[in-house]
């Protein structure tokens, strides 16, 4: 069994049927047990200038109820208007 998929693996992609192209990339992108991590599809760079961006954002609506600049209590009474 081992002896086939190693010569499976030397073979080129585009001799391989539709099936064993598949498992191929199954086996890939998944690795030989499904249990594996996979890791972060975006990776960490992506993920953590994500998170500043909701940082920031948040920042800035914090800062905007703290000072004033947005009311609650009017954003509320817009919201009652429309539904």
């Amino acid at each position: 069994m081992k002896e086939e998929e190693e010569e499976n693996d030397k073979r080129e992609f585009s001799e391989l049927t539709k099936d064993e192209r598949r498992a191929r990339v199954r086996k890939y992108f998944f690795g030989t047990s499904k249990d594996e991590y996979m890791g972060n599809i975006w990776g960490w760079r992506f993920s953590l200038v994500s998170l500043s961006i909701i940082l920031f954002f948040s920042a800035l609506a914090l800062y905007g109820i703290y000072t004033g600049k947005i009311d609650l209590k009017k954003v509320q009474e817009q919201e009652q208007r429309i539904f």
